[in-house]
C-alpha cells in the first residue's frame, strides 16, 4: 500500500538509517541521498511515498515533477528488505499511474546505476511499457566503495506507457 511518507516519519527513519551503511544498499544512497531529509507533505513540485507491507515499510517513491515542460523525474525508487516484494512492485506502479494519470504528466526519466542487481527489472520494466534507454553516462557515479560506476538513464512516455499498461 502506498502511504506518504510523511505519515510514518519514525518508521521512515528507522528503515533510512538502518540501510544508509548496509552495503547491500549502496546502489540506492549515492550522492546526496546518504544526507536524510525528512519527508514532507507532497507538493507541486515533489511526492514521497513510502510501500508499505504488513506494517512496515518495505520501499519507497519520490519523484519530483515540472508542469511546464509536462515532465517528471524518479528521484528514488527502493525496496528494503526481503518481504514485501509484490507489494512494492504493485506500489511502484502505481506511483507511475499517479504521475501519467492524476498528475496528466507527460514523460517520466529515471536513472540505475549500471551494476545495480535491480537494473534488468528496470530494463524490463522500460521494454514493457514502450520506453527507452536514452544513454549511459560513464564512470558517472561514486559510490561508498570508492569506485566509479556507469549511470543508465531511461524515459517512459505516458502516450507508450497509457497503451501498454
Amino acid at each position: 500500500m502506498l502511504v506518504p511518507a510523511a505519515a510514518m516519519i519514525d518508521e521512515y527513519k528507522r528503515v533510512y538509517f538502518e540501510s544508509t551503511f548496509d552495503p547491500k544498499y549502496k546502489f540506492i544512497h549515492i550522492g546526496g541521498a546518504r544526507l536524510y531529509q525528512e519527508p514532507k507533505a507532497s507538493t507541486d513540485e515533489e511526492s514521497h511515498f513510502v510501500s508499505v507491507f504488513d506494517g512496515r515499510i518495505v520501499g519507497e517513491v519520490k519523484y519530483s515533477f515540472d508542469f511546464q515542460t509536462r515532465r517528471a523525474s524518479l528521484t528514488r525508487a527502493a525496496r528494503y528488505g526481503k518481504s514485501g516484494s509484490v507489494t512494492f512492485m504493485r506500489d511502484l506502479a502505481a506511483a507511475i499511474d499517479r504521475i501519467f494519470r492524476y498528475h496528466n504528466l507527460n514523460k517520466l526519466e529515471y536513472h540505475v546505476v549500471v551494476g545495480n542487481p535491480a537494473e534488468h527489472i528496470w530494463d524490463r520494466l522500460t521494454e514493457k511499457h514502450g520506453g527507452r534507454i536514452v544513454g549511459i553516462w560513464r564512470e558517472a557515479v561514486m559510490l561508498e566503495d570508492g569506485k566509479l560506476y556507469d549511470y543508465k538513464a531511461y524515459e517512459l512516455m505516458a502516450s507508450e506507457y497509457l497503451v501498454k499498461r
